[in-house]
């Protein structure tokens, strides 16, 4: 992981691994992440800053990403 050594493993950087050794749990860990993410969104609300428009920009594949990190303000609903 360092500048002046070979690069790591194909696989290394993936949560779950990859290939015929994958984790085993990732087809149970990934809906259950979605789950819990509706389960916090359900109690709060998410804005940007006043004043931030979130500043995307459209790339080549059409899809829209921010050019810089989009600071979020987190709100509990009543």
């Amino acid at each position: 992981f360092l500048p002046d050594r070979p690069p790591p493993p194909a696989y290394a950087y993936l949560p779950f691994g990859g290939g015929p050794r994958s984790c085993v749990a990732q087809h149970f860990a990934v809906p259950l992440l979605v789950v819990l993410l509706a389960a916090l969104l359900r109690g709060a609300s998410v804005h940007l800053p006043a004043g931030d428009t979130g500043h995307t920009a459209a790339t080549a594949d059409w899809a829209l990403w921010p050019k810089r990190r989009v600071p979020l303000e987190w709100r509990p609903r009543p």
